[in-house]
């Protein structure tokens, strides 16, 4: 089973492995999981300097928290990734690092280079290519380490030519299919980024649309967009007493398929609903 379909996810925070300062600062913050960026936050210039100091930042952000329970990544370069997923293998084997993402992806061979590694791998899903070839991309995987798919909408806009619209419009299509495809291969599926990191608003109606799509948690660019996402992605009281209502009826008729709640047709469907929205709040 897919660890990360375990654990919490709502809020993934992006922070440049170069910036020493935002870096440090993680130990002050609390997201749900952490993005180490090698790619496009980091001048080419700075990459090989952002590599050469990522592993102490990682191990002391593993001192105060479990890997296994908040997980880091790192995204790698899209030009020198695999050479760079080599020389972070041994964090991944140490557990200090839960997967890798791979960026751009055009075709399958982006995926293939890492096979040899046998690392658990993301997929940024932000080129028309990708899109467009998703579910022949992941039905043709067969090394068991892809753990999930990232949605990128600022690469994928560009490419595709599109302009940002209310309620992302634009982006509906890719981001359907992205968390279609993720659920049928048991696959974490992460929401992009929203640019506006001053617009509390924004994002939240921009966290609520995603989580509404089926994604089960947001990436974010800024540390104030951390407890907003994780707001968006709890249960509601609403959510909750549904959720609760829908349990006790089971267990009032332990041998009926279909129950009723509130005048609501309930299958057994919505029990595993249920416990999954309790086991959340």
């Amino acid at each position: 089973m897919n660890p990360l379909l375990s654990l919490r996810l709502r809020s993934v925070l992006f922070v440049p492995a170069a910036d020493q300062a935002k870096c440090q600062k993680l130990m002050t913050l609390e997201p749900d999981g952490v993005i180490f960026d090698l790619e496009d936050s980091v001048f080419n210039d700075h990459r090989s300097e952002a590599l050469n100091a990522l592993a102490g930042h990682i191990i002391a952000l593993a001192t105060i928290r479990k890997p296994s329970q908040r997980p880091n990544f790192v995204r790698l370069n899209a030009k020198n990734g695999v050479r760079e997923a080599q020389r972070l293998k041994h964090l991944v084997d140490m557990g200090h690092v839960s997967a890798l993402i791979i960026p751009k992806i055009t075709q399958r061979g982006d995926i293939d280079a890492y096979s040899e590694l046998k690392i658990p791998l993301i997929l940024m899903i932000e080129t028309p290519e990708a899109v467009f070839a998703l579910e022949s991309l992941l039905s043709k995987i067969d090394h068991p380490s892809v753990w999930g798919l990232i949605l990128g909408p600022n690469d994928l806009r560009f490419r595709l030519g599109a302009s940002s619209m209310p309620n992302r419009i634009e982006l509906h299509y890719s981001a359907s299919k992205l968390v279609t495809a993720a659920k049928a291969r048991g696959l974490i599926a992460l929401d992009g980024v929203y640019n506006h990191f001053d617009d509390d608003e924004g994002f939240v109606s921009d966290a609520k649309l995603g989580r509404g799509l089926g994604f089960d948690g947001k990436t974010l660019i800024h540390p104030r967009q951390i407890n907003l996402a994780n707001q968006v992605y709890m249960p509601t009281l609403d959510e909750i007493d549904w959720a609760r209502s829908v349990m006790i009826a089971f267990e009032h008729a332990p041998e009926q398929a279909v129950v009723t709640v509130n005048g609501e047709m309930i299958e057994l469907m919505h029990l595993t609903k249920a416990s999954e929205i309790l086991s959340k709040a």
